[in-house]
């Protein structure tokens, strides 16, 4: 029984030392998730490189089929789904989103579209 429960635990730390530098030394990742917020269903589909200096590349697209693109220096230690939520602008023709990410206080600078363009 001795044998068994050490060798279960081993297993376990071995597993979890693989995770570990597994997360420590990936170069990119792409991932795709949805939310909602103010009533609007967003698609993300985010790309993080570590390579182009530690780079995200967000490509948003609300429920209206508008789609907007994001890039932003940071690697947020390499997380997933570090889109916390969207902001959105509306004056007349003008249509603007923003961005606000997981340990970032800020928001990003907004993208802005006019009419169907």
């Amino acid at each position: 029984m001795k044998k068994a429960i050490s060798f279960t635990v081993m297993f376990f730390v071995v597993l979890l030392i693989y995770q570990v530098g597994i997360n420590y030394i990936k170069k990119e990742h792409s991932v795709e998730y949805n939310f909602e917020s103010s009533g609007i269903t967003y698609h993300v589909n985010e790309e993080y490189s570590y390579d182009n200096n530690d780079s995200y590349t967000f490509r948003i697209k609300d429920s209206n089929n508008n789609t907007f693109l994001f890039n932003v220096k940071n690697n947020f230690n390499k997380q997933r789904e570090v889109v916390k939520n969207v902001v959105t602008y509306t004056k007349d023709d003008l249509y603007c989103i923003s961005l606000v990410l997981i340990n970032d206080k800020s928001t990003i600078e907004p993208v802005c579209k006019i009419g169907d363009t």
